[in-house]
């Protein structure tokens, strides 16, 4: 209020007076007080007003309003202070003046597109009120004045309306008046009168019936707009007097759902309203018409009426466009990050060339369920079992499955039910392959039914009378059928010799795992015998560490091992997550289980040969399992990787968890070859990255063995730990452990000998386990120190000595505040009750260390905002690691050799760029040379494409609260930015997808990303995607400037 005060002209501070007498109120009405106060006061002192920072939007849903019917409204403290500053009886002519001319363009919607809603809600008006009185009587209160003269308004029931007869089926005559008000004609089928308790009019729509098939909650109408569009409308009636905040919700998931969905596959939206506090709820959708291109043929019959119709046999054309257009709007609907979740004979409408899907008002949007599924007509016959667990596509399958096998039985009955071997099923005109496929859909487990997709082309098949081959039947791709029975679905990992994928079996339909060898891992008969041999071998064990074979054989000369499926995580997984140390703990029993499956499969004369990360899978119940058979290798034997793969003709190359001997053709591959891959995993799992070492073969001279880098470990870990990862890390097996057993005594026998280095990083890591709230920190304090706009500091490179000092002060302050550390005594903090300092440098491995910290634990803090990345780690400071100099306040730096001591907390994670910070000087100009936020922000998506931008970068530049609203379609930078070809991405599962496809940076949470988009050439080899049914790509500089798609 006091900067307003300050800043705002004498006519725009008298001018928020009277707006704020009147408000609540929409930007039409204030147009219309500026105008009642009259010069000096213009639009430009309105516009101060607006965008001073006092108002704020009142409505929370007011975005899905359109821009002049959102209300706003000033707090009260700066209310009071305004209305002290003008004499009550101004303030009074102004709002009479403004009421006249509120009553004067009611009813005129070209003159007066807006709308003021009486504080109370609804209202009967008596004879003797005028219709706006109450804005006087408002002021007169604000004011602290009794009204005398005020017209009761008192809240009354809704009104009713005498009308004519129901609308019309008037098909036959082809009329353009086809739902006049006309005596004595009859509705359409499935519709019926309004009733005497139905509205009359919605909006701009007038209601012509209802729908007889009835909705519960939602009443759904037929309708006309002025220009004689017929729509349907539906309102939840008595649920907006009961529950108004769920009525408005399920208006608010519908109109999400259609606008999704673009008038493909489901109604077009035309209008939605009621999404604010004290009006109904409605919205309103394109009628689908039986013959979906001529408007003049009567609404489109659902699933129900179709059967009906055909005396409960559908004739097998109808039954396969039926389903194939079904399949193609729930495919469509997934691919938009839409789950209907509640489809039924009655949400499936049937022109004569497509499947439109209506009900969507309890829909599963972007993975997030509706808390309302329970107020649509669902039935148990199309739910799948288990109901109460999340939807998922798969959900819409099992229902697209049970309806149409009710369709094509000829009642609307449980398909589970009913014997799949007798009656309509066996129908000898309905493709086997189909039926089967349908039955599929059904399956308890999710995992084992068809996508909406593949099923589509599935019946796109059985119509044009070919068998169908399944989606995509290259070798390795998804769709291959392996072995005669297992179709692959999904990759799971890609090795050097072999993938492993997801798939199912063609005729049991359960899921597995199958791992399809390199051509060249078996191309001689021996090597095929070498390799069924090894396959008979494991197929007959039983590894508790490890998961069964079931299945092995040749695939095109191609070797392949398929296993039960496993539930649980990769290894991968918690390393990608870590970026840094898992818990000690946790590593001596990963590392101890392996040890033992290593064991086990050694006495059985068997080798892995393809231990690593994801391969590994982390079961819920503890139990650590090898999910991969790997190389199969019967063992001791010699194999030539480079015979068998030659995966990079760079000397020094070494895949990471592949051992030195496996890409030598001298070296004996045996038992120690798996020792080393584990190795390679407790290292990982210590440091959160593969060891970095160089290729090392047994033949290399003793000097070149002697430079061979060791592995060190952090500091924290016991010398018996290191020692061991040091020793199974060898290049000459021979210097390795001799067996597995040897391992698991050892580790076993590991223990850490700096507990209370381990006690803190397990604090610091379970106060943040993914590094976000550090990350967020460390990005708020360098935005606070290169705030150029004030510090004229853009790079810290820019920062004066003193400066660079403030901000490792700044970072101890802003880490003790988000993680609440206590202060410490000797240090910054405590930590679990442990003394920790802190030390912050810019510069990697630039930390300082003053005297004081020598035995005492330090969290080492870094960030590079130049290159985006930043990381934290423990360190136990050590006399001998430190370099031999000090500076003048005796502090000394770690010595390069010794940075591996570091145990990371998260290394090298990336830091949220500030782009704003890494414009040149004429991008920012141009950038800030706009007065108009939305000016600014448009100016900024021009300039700064292909990055990933956050909300406060938008938030800076925009310069207003309402900030994001600036970036919608409705108005905003996507709208601005269209006919120049751009889009802005968001972080909507839908935008993630496209951003992969089209090769851009994925936009993570509260983020944005822009790009010039042009029509991708034919041939043309850049990443692509299909939008509004055409391939896009990004932009390049010579590429003509085309009106980009809305996504």
């Amino acid at each position: 209020m006091l900067r307003f005060r300050e800043a705002a002209s004498p006519e725009a501070y008298r001018l928020a007076a009277h707006v704020a007498a009147v408000a609540p109120t929409t930007p039409p009405v204030m147009r219309l007080v500026q105008a009642a106060v009259g010069p000096p006061a213009d639009l430009g002192h309105l516009m101060e007003v607006f965008l001073g920072g006092l108002m704020h939007e009142l409505d929370a849903c007011g975005a899905d309003r359109p821009p002049h019917h959102r209300r706003f409204d000033f707090t009260d403290d700066a209310r009071r202070v305004l209305l002290s500053a003008v004499s009550p009886k101004e303030l009074l002519r102004t709002a009479e003046a403004a009421t006249r001319h509120i009553e004067a363009a009611v009813g005129r919607a070209l003159v007066f597109p807006a709308w003021v809603g009486h504080p109370d809600g609804a209202a009967v008006i008596d004879d003797t009120a005028r219709s706006f009185g109450w804005l006087r009587e408002q002021v007169l209160t604000r004011l602290g004045i009794p009204s005398a003269d005020a017209g009761p308004v008192t809240p009354g029931p809704e009104p009713t309306v005498t009308r004519a007869d129901g609308p019309a089926d008037s098909a036959d005559a082809g009329s353009d008046e086809a739902y006049d008000d006309a005596p004595g004609e009859f509705l359409p089928v499935g519709w019926t009168k309004l009733r005497p308790e139905d509205p009359e009019s919605l909006g701009r729509f007038r209601l012509r019936a209802r729908s007889a098939d009835g909705w519960p909650h939602l009443t759904m109408y037929l309708a006309e707009d002025e220009e004689g569009t017929l729509a349907t409308v539906r309102a939840p009636l008595r649920l907006s007097t009961r529950d108004p905040e769920t009525a408005r919700d399920l208006v608010r998931t519908e109109a999400e759902c259609l606008t999704r969905m673009r008038g493909m596959h489901a109604p077009a939206l035309l209008g939605v309203a009621g999404l604010t506090e004290g009006e109904l709820p409605w919205i309103a959708a394109v009628c689908v018409h039986s013959r979906a291109d001529v408007p003049a043929s009567p609404p489109a019959p659902n699933l129900r009426a179709v059967l009906a119709e055909h005396t409960q046999t559908i004739p097998e054309g109808l039954f396969l466009r039926i389903g194939r257009g079904l399949a193609e709007a729930v495919a469509a609907a997934h691919s938009r990050g839409l789950v209907h979740g509640s489809l039924s004979p009655l949400t499936v409408l049937v022109t004569d060339r497509d499947i439109r899907l209506v009900g969507w008002s309890t829909a599963t949007i972007d993975g997030v369920d509706s808390a309302h599924q329970e107020l649509l007509p669902r039935s148990d016959t199309y739910l799948e079992a288990g109901d109460g667990r999340p939807r998922t596509p798969q959900s819409d399958v099992y229902a697209v499955g049970a309806l149409l096998l009710a369709l094509l039985s000829g009642r609307w009955s449980d398909p589970r039910a009913d014997d799949p071997e007798r009656g309509p099923l066996a129908e000898p005109g309905i493709s086997p392959v189909l039926v089967r496929m349908l039955w599929r859909c059904l399956e308890h487990d999710p995992a084992l039914r068809p996508s909406a997709t593949v099923l589509a082309e599935a019946f796109a098949a059985a119509a044009a009378g070919r068998p169908y081959p399944g989606p995509g039947v290259p070798a390795d791709e998804s769709g291959t059928v392996v072995g005669g029975h297992y179709r692959l679905t999904r990759r799971l990992h890609t090795g050097m010799t072999s993938t492993t994928w997801s798939a199912v079996h063609e005729t049991q339909g359960r899921g597995v795992a199958l791992k399809l060898f390199a051509p060249r891992r078996s191309g001689t008969a021996s090597g095929e015998e070498e390799f069924l041999a090894a396959a008979r071998q494991l197929a007959a064990l039983e590894i508790p560490g490890m998961v069964r074979v079931s299945d092995y054989g040749l695939h095109e000369g191609r070797p392949y091992l398929v296993t039960d499926a496993v539930d649980g995580e990769a290894l991968a997984q918690p390393l990608d997550l870590a970026l840094g140390a898992l818990p000690v703990e946790e590593i001596r029993d990963i590392g101890g289980q392996l040890a033992r499956t290593l064991a086990e499969l050694h006495e059985h004369g068997l080798l892995h040969l393809d231990l690593n990360p994801s391969t590994v899978v982390l079961r819920r119940d503890g139990r650590v399992l090898v999910t991969d058979p790997g190389l199969c290798v019967t063992g001791p034997s010699r194999i030539t990787m480079r015979r068998r793969l030659r995966v990079r003709d760079t000397p020094g190359f070494l895949p990471p968890y592949r051992s030195h001997e496996e890409l030598s053709e001298s070296a004996a591959v045996d038992r120690r070859s798996d020792l080393y891959s584990l190795g390679c995993l407790l290292y990982a799992m210590v440091t959160g990255a593969a060891p970095d070492v160089a290729v090392v073969t047994p033949g290399a001279t003793e000097a070149r063995r002697r430079s061979y880098p060791r592995p060190e470990l952090p500091s924290g870990y016991s010398p018996a730990l290191e020692a061991l990862v040091v020793d199974l890390l060898e290049a000459d097996p021979a210097d390795r452990p001799a067996n597995a057993a040897e391992v698991l005594a050892r580790l076993t026998g590991a223990d850490t000998d700096d507990r209370e280095l381990i006690t803190v990083h397990r604090a610091v890591r379970n106060a943040d386990p993914h590094g976000a709230r550090m990350g967020a920190v460390l990005r708020a304090v360098i935005d606070q120190v290169l705030s150029g706009e004030l510090t004229g500091r853009y790079d810290l490179k820019q920062l004066a000595k003193t400066e660079r000092t403030n901000l490792g002060a700044l970072v101890e302050m802003a880490v003790q505040r988000e993680f609440r550390f206590e202060d410490g005594d000797a240090m910054d903090f405590r930590i679990a009750d442990i003394e920790v300092d802190c030390r912050f440098s810019h510069a990697l491995g630039g930390w300082l260390f003053p005297p004081e910290t020598l035995g005492h634990i330090c969290l080492l803090v870094w960030a590079d905002d130049d290159r985006s990345r930043w990381s934290v780690g423990l360190l136990r400071v050590r006399r001998e690691w430190l370099n031999a100099g000090y500076n003048r306040d005796r502090k000394a730096t770690l010595r390069a050799e010794h940075r591996n001591k570091i145990a990371w907390l998260w290394h090298d994670a990336e830091l949220q760029e500030n782009v704003l910070l890494h414009l040149s000087d004429t991008d920012r100009e141009a950038v800030f040379a706009s007065t108009s936020g939305q000016g600014r922000l448009n100016e900024f998506f021009r300039r700064v494409q292909g990055r990933r931008i956050g909300r406060a970068v938008l938030r800076t530049v925009v310069g207003q609260r309402d900030y994001m609203k600036r970036v919608r379609g409705n108005g905003g930078s996507r709208s601005a930015l269209r006919n120049e070809g751009i889009i802005i991405l968001g972080d909507h599962e839908a935008h993630r997808r496209v951003a992969l496809q089209l090769g851009l940076p994925v936009p993570q949470e509260g983020e944005f990303v822009s790009a010039r988009v042009a029509p991708a050439p034919p041939g043309d080899d850049r990443p692509s995607a299909e939008l509004d049914d055409r391939l896009w790509c990004v932009a390049s500089p010579d590429d003509p400037v085309h009106r980009a798609p809305v996504i």
